[in-house]
């Protein structure tokens, strides 16, 4: 069967974000092996920014910023050659719903997710631009936060409506989704429907260290930097931090690490530890069965820790998380029983099996 899936690639064009990446390799990798030719609809959601411009070169010699500049684009250069030996894309590429309804993408059935698809109205990551006798389903679809305004449910509702399955990646989503009377099923993020040997990891040969992956960093209290800098000074680590998307500029240089999506999965598999504030981030310590503590976001993007929470719980892994009264020595030194979260695993994997079977897939 002839799969198109719509999830997040705007933020692989837009900013190097190896969870909108890895998300899509997986669910792709998981299709196949189902027997089906799966692509991902190129969208850029509105358009492109011009991070990678001419004129954010110079803006960023002028902020004496030109180190980070550099950093993105050899990441960005890296995405795209990563996307270019193991992706599957469609032959256009498309700005908005409305680019795509001129020339929709054949296929057989239609995906959004998983991600954050619904995280606002954009029309395309509700499918808009098929017909509604197209067979649409969501998969592991997220919408951000635990709740939405009454305004974007009746848009979205007679959206939904028409859906073959809708599966959301939160509980949040599935009170979402019952609130406009739409029946969903609980579905695990498709990182984890693959094991750890099926990605693609590169090898390396390097001193116990720390593996940090940070998003949303508003200044180093945040994430308890001095914390974690006499953490790893206690387990004579080295500390390895790949932050990104503007986070990567509040670190001292001499910690950052530019990586591949090859060699921040590499990062993961041969980390001592790993200290994270993202959801993919912890999606990966539990896919690499890493020691590991998971940092709550602040400020504005405090809403993100829902995605979090909601994984740990799935798990039975909640005591990862740092409290403000724990300490990450503390956190660390506490016992996972990596047989027990398998085997909630296998069984997560077993729903969404059920799930593509019930649609022929």
């Amino acid at each position: 069967m002839k799969v198109a899936v719509i999830s997040s690639y705007a933020w692989i064009i837009r900013a190097n974000n190896y969870g909108a990446l890895l998300q899509y390799y997986a669910l792709q990798q998981y299709l196949r092996k189902r027997g089906h030719h799966v692509y991902w609809i190129r969208c850029l959601s509105g358009g492109r920014e011009l991070r990678y411009s001419t004129i954010t070169y110079f803006k960023s010699l002028l902020k004496g910023e030109l180190f980070y500049y550099k950093n993105a684009i050899s990441c960005h250069e890296a995405f795209m050659n990563f996307v270019g030996r193991f992706l599957s894309l469609s032959e256009s590429q498309y700005e908005n719903n409305e680019d795509l309804s001129q020339n929709p993408p054949m296929a057989d059935i239609y995906i959004t997710g998983s991600d954050q698809v619904w995280g606002g109205v954009l029309k395309e990551n509700y499918l808009r631009f098929v017909n509604d006798n197209s067979k649409k389903v969501s998969y592991a679809a997220s919408f951000g936060t635990s709740s939405k305004p009454e305004s974007q449910l009746r848009i979205i509702k007679p959206w939904l409506q028409v859906f073959r399955a809708i599966s959301v990646r939160e509980a949040s989503g599935l009170d979402i989704c019952k609130s406009m009377g739409i029946e969903a099923k609980l579905l695990i993020d498709p990182t984890l429907l693959l094991d750890r040997s099926e990605y693609p990891t590169m090898k390396l040969d390097l001193p116990d260290y720390i593996f940090c992956y940070f998003l949303n960093v508003k200044d180093l209290e945040s994430i308890r930097w001095k914390e974690l800098k006499d953490f790893a000074k206690s387990k004579n680590c080295e500390l390895k931090i790949c932050a990104v998307q503007g986070s990567e500029k509040f670190f001292p240089k001499e910690y950052l690490v530019n990586l591949s999506p090859e060699e921040w999965l590499g990062y993961y598999k041969y980390a001592k530890f790993v200290v994270t504030n993202s959801f993919h981030g912890t999606a990966f310590s539990i896919v690499f069965k890493k020691n590991f503590v998971v940092i709550l976001q602040q400020g504005n993007s405090k809403a993100q820790n829902t995605r979090m929470e909601n994984i740990l719980a799935m798990f039975d892994l909640k005591k990862r998380f740092i409290a403000p009264t724990d300490n990450i020595e503390k956190i660390m030194n506490g016992d996972i029983d990596w047989n027990d979260v398998e085997l909630k695993i296998q069984e997560q994997r077993l729903r969404s099996d059920t799930y593509f079977r019930s649609l022929e897939l």
